[in-house]
């Protein structure tokens, strides 16, 4: 399960997410499909069903979506604001 930063603010809407991260005094806008990845993360779920589950809803290849999800997943780890 990935843990989203305490100190950070979001809000997630059709178009993408926005995300404040309060120590950093910055904020960090996602896309839509980076606001579904962020979304689920927010609800606890793990990346390999967050990806299942956006490439049922968009009928792309499951395997390049994994890849996806997990790249999304490191960027964000790197840049702390979120722990795996």
């Amino acid at each position: 399960m990935t843990l989203i930063n305490p100190d950070l603010r979001s809000r997630v809407t059709p178009d993408g997410a926005m995300i404040l991260d309060i120590a950093a005094d910055e904020v960090i806008t996602l896309n839509a499909t980076g606001g579904y990845i962020w979304a689920g993360m927010a609800e606890g779920k793990a990346a390999d069903e967050i990806a299942a589950g956006l490439a049922r809803e968009t009928g792309h290849d499951p395997a390049i979506v994994a890849n996806d999800v997990r790249e999304l997943v490191e960027q964000l780890t790197s840049m702390k604001l979120v722990s795996l």
